[in-house]
């Protein structure tokens, strides 16, 4: 899970039921409490209270996945005001009647001077989160081969190790999948909601609006509600987007076409998507239809050995993975998002 510290907040009078709030475990991430204690002083907790998790099952939630979405909630004991974290923005009325004020933001000027030059581009946050959860993967890693060097039965080492590595990778992937996400909302927010100063280009796409949700009753059509549930449809659209198609629409704006331009640091990541999808659903076997799809023109995939060398992996074979190789991608999924960072903050006059 990501830092909450971008998280959206809300404030909600009253909520008094609270059985079906689950508190949180105490071996929870303690950097991950600490930094959502300090989201909800942020907006005026005063630190009283139990804080605890609700699910909300996914037909709430068009931007939630299939097993739904977990909220954040703390409630104030001295006046009762109820103060709820998340990662996605809450598009409930009742909820949203209490927080216009809050989320209703001011407009850019006209002007094309760009704003607090000298602060953060609009995707640092999401890049320093990245790479730090990069890096405890590495951690990770190491520790958890570390720990299965005593066993002695070596048939028995190396199946763990697989799984070990396998699971690492999966997750390494779908890290990856959640940073491009939230790379591609913000540029969605700035195009659509911030006046799109720098004149970014969006890849054209046909995609299907819920208008049902853009307009809410006695809000008296809010023009902030309805650009953010656009935002919200087309993030939607691009979140279940192919990989390649993905990674198109997000670096083609910032003029990084990585098809010319990086080529070989594309071919890589790809190929680490495709790993990641014969692993969980092919049996770790090279799928043909996977490797054709993302790759066209190509019957096998190379990966580096734990000795330095390279093992070619043709079509149907059994993938072998190696603690070098997914070292190796981690430095190049650090590398592109550096890569990404800097092109927009060439291309993207605002700062936070």
């Amino acid at each position: 899970m990501g830092s909450p510290k971008k998280w959206f907040v809300f404030k909600y009078e009253h909520i008094d039921y609270l059985d079906n709030i689950r508190p949180i475990e105490k071996d929870r991430n303690e950097e991950f409490l600490e930094e959502l204690k300090q989201l909800f002083k942020n907006e005026g907790w005063e630190g009283d209270g139990e804080i605890g998790e609700i699910w909300l099952p996914p037909f709430l939630l068009s931007s939630a996945n299939s097993v739904g979405h977990w909220v954040y909630h703390v409630k104030q004991q001295n006046n009762g005001t109820s103060f709820i974290a998340s990662s996605l923005y809450l598009p409930f009325p009742e909820l949203l009647n209490q927080n216009v004020s809050k989320y209703l933001k001011s407009k850019p000027d006209d002007t094309n001077e760009p704003v607090n030059v000298e602060g953060r581009n609009i995707i640092q946050y999401e890049v320093d989160d990245f790479k730090k959860d990069l890096h405890s993967y590495k951690d990770n890693i190491e520790k958890e081969l570390r720990a299965i060097n005593e066993i002695s039965n070596q048939k028995i080492k190396e199946e763990i190790e697989e799984k070990i590595l396998g699971y690492n990778q999966c997750m390494i992937i779908q890290l990856l999948q959640n940073f491009m996400d939230d790379c591609y909302l913000q540029l969605l927010i700035e195009v659509l909601e911030n006046g799109n100063k720098s004149k970014l280009k969006l890849a054209k796409k046909n995609i299907k609006l819920d208008f049902n949700k853009h307009v809410y009753k006695d809000m008296d059509g809010d023009d902030w509600l309805t650009i953010t549930n656009i935002i919200s449809d087309v993030w939607d659209d691009f979140k279940r987007t192919g990989f390649t198609d993905k990674l198109s629409r997000l670096t083609k704006p910032l003029d990084y076409e990585m098809s010319k331009q990086d080529k070989e640091l594309r071919h890589e990541i790809i190929k680490h998507v495709i790993i990641r999808n014969c692993i969980q659903h092919h049996n770790w076997q090279l799928d043909r239809d996977s490797l054709n799809f993302s790759l066209p023109n190509t019957d096998s995939i190379e990966v580096m050995s734990d000795e330095n060398s390279t093992i070619k992996i043709n079509m149907s074979k059994r993938i072998k993975l190696s603690k070098t190789e997914l070292y190796e991608i981690i430095d190049k999924l650090n590398l592109f998002a550096e890569t990404l960072s800097s092109r927009v903050g060439e291309k993207v006059k605002t700062r936070y």
